[in-house]
């Protein structure tokens, strides 16, 4: 998860733009995680940005986001900048990687809960996975609900053609940005 968060530190950094008040990392193995790598890109973004609330939590995205026995630090994380206590405004960017793909379909009912969360919070996911057929599962079972439009951001950018393949060779890399 650290490498994700990195890339859009540095692509905010050429943007001459600064991080919002808080960065949440969540991942099942968020214990592992921490030790081995994650602590020190928390050092690293807490000395560029001093003003930025960073958090690690547990989740598990097999289980329902409002499941709080599970997954309730995380919602309590990206619940914490709201005076309202909502999800909604304090969560615009969410970086997904490798885990549509690691959990194989068991990922719906979490990210239902997300996108109704964050609707009409026009929030954006990066959905990073190493080929593009969930991403297609993805879109298609969110697309007519929670999407506003998408953009591939991998190899096939510029060439439409190849996004409709779902074996195609290299990562898939899309920006869905929420209603």
């Amino acid at each position: 998860p650290g490498c994700d968060a990195v890339g859009i530190v540095a692509f905010l950094n050429t943007l001459q733009r600064n991080l919002d008040s808080r960065v949440v990392f969540a991942d099942y193995a968020i214990d592992g995680w921490s030790s081995c790598a994650l602590d020190k890109v928390r050092a690293l973004l807490s000395s560029r940005f001093p003003h930025v609330t960073i958090e690690m939590a547990f989740c598990d995205v097999r289980y329902n986001l409002q499941q709080e026995s599970v997954n309730g630090k995380f919602l309590e994380a990206i619940k914490a900048d709201t005076d309202s206590g909502e999800v909604g405004t304090s969560s615009r960017l969410i970086l997904v990687s490798y885990l549509l793909t690691e959990t194989r379909q068991k990922w719906q009912g979490f990210f239902n809960d997300l996108c109704r969360a964050l609707y009409s919070s026009k929030s954006m996911l990066l959905l990073c996975e190493p080929t593009a057929w969930q991403i297609h599962d993805f879109l298609e079972f969110f697309e007519d609900d929670f999407v506003d439009f998408h953009i591939w951001l991998d190899s096939s950018q510029d060439s439409p053609h190849l996004q409709s393949l779902e074996r195609r060779m290299g990562p898939a890399v899309v920006l869905v940005c929420l209603k």
